[in-house]
């Protein structure tokens, strides 16, 4: 245990130089006057479809989350998880059910860091959703964007190689980022322009994913995502089972933690031993919180039965928020994580201060 310890301590460090995302936190949407109205939080951009008045929004259920039941029984077996995985779904139905009635689209749900789901909905769905007594508050969800910079060198990576002798073995380590470019070399991959090129990123050629060394992943939102830009048809995440980086952010961040090295070209990462799940939450635009949140849920429960017991060891997340607030929904989820027993590298330093 204490060579893992150690060397989780130089993943915190190495990725504490990593930075990047979002508007300030949002605050809770109040609830409807006496008159039946509800006004946004001040400033409040809608992230998706502007021209059309509509928003996204966390729906919070009142009925408690796997974490927090895990939380307040100080552990639970894996089967009373998976029951109180079950438990959380079916409580978020009847307001699923309502969101759509209203014209909303459900975008992600949850049930493990939170109960609850994401919604594209208008003001008036959002003000309806919020007097539900089974719903704890409906906020709406914040943009986010991605920048990195960091050296494996610098925070000793190296010395705890030579003088500990681990270097990641047992390892599982979550990149929620961009995706990984698992063709490259420096993951074991052939290493060319042509296996890259010939790798469609909406799916999955036979034979090239998973590999040895990018054990598993996901793309939460598919090609060209991107809610700040004027086209309003890509708001929307359209998940495929494929994590291929399109833009190299994730690719970078994933190799100062955990590549393997090419010789030449390109110095090993923090862990080269290790082993990663790619989770794919931006594309070549930028991205929303309830995406983050989608992604810390599969990195605890990665085969998605609700027990927590195959959670992985770190889950590295190259961003952080300015003045950011702890209530935020995705603070919460990132919270939980921990509780949940995975280390949370969250990235800190290029913002100042």
């Amino acid at each position: 245990m204490r060579l893992r310890h150690a060397l989780v301590s130089v993943l915190v460090l190495a990725l504490m130089g990593s930075t990047g995302f979002s508007e300030a936190a949002p605050r809770e949407l109040s609830r409807p006057d006496r008159h039946g109205k509800a006004s946004l939080p001040d400033g409040f951009v809608p992230a998706v479809a502007k021209a059309r008045g509509l928003g996204r929004y966390f729906v919070v259920m009142n009925t408690p989350a796997v974490a927090q039941r895990i939380k307040a029984s100080r552990g639970l077996p894996g089967a009373q998880q998976e029951a109180a995985a079950q438990d959380a779904r079916a409580s978020q139905e009847a307001a699923i059910r309502q969101a759509r009635s209203l014209g909303g689209r459900i975008v992600f749900r949850y049930g493990v860091l939170v109960n609850g789901f994401s919604a594209v909905l208008d003001a008036n769905a959002a003000a309806a959703l919020a007097t539900r007594s089974d719903v704890a508050s409906v906020r709406p969800v914040s943009v986010v964007v991605r920048l990195n910079s960091t050296s494996v060198p610098f925070i000793g990576a190296t010395k705890v190689w030579n003088r500990l002798g681990v270097r990641g073995q047992g390892i599982r380590v979550a990149v929620v980022d961009t995706g990984i470019d698992y063709t490259h070399a420096d993951f074991g991959g052939p290493g060319t322009t042509a296996a890259y090129e010939s790798n469609d990123p909406n799916f999955i050629e036979p034979g090239t994913f998973p590999t040895a060394k990018v054990i598993g992943g996901f793309d939460f939102v598919g090609s060209n995502y991107d809610v700040l830009d004027e086209d309003t048809s890509n708001d929307i995440p359209r998940p495929d089972f494929d994590p291929l980086d399109r833009d190299g952010h994730g690719t970078h961040t994933a190799g100062t933690c955990c590549g393997n090295g090419v010789p030449g070209q390109v110095g090993a990462g923090v862990a080269p031993r290790s082993k990663i799940y790619a989770y794919k939450v931006w594309d070549v635009g930028n991205s929303t919180d309830d995406v983050l949140v989608a992604a810390y849920e599969r990195a605890v429960d990665p085969n998605q039965d609700g027990d927590t017991s195959d959670h992985v060891d770190v889950l590295s997340f190259s961003g952080g928020v300015d003045y950011g607030s702890l209530n935020s929904l995705e603070a919460r989820a990132a919270q939980r994580v921990v509780q949940i027993g995975t280390v949370f590298v969250a990235s800190a330093g290029n913002s100042g201060n």
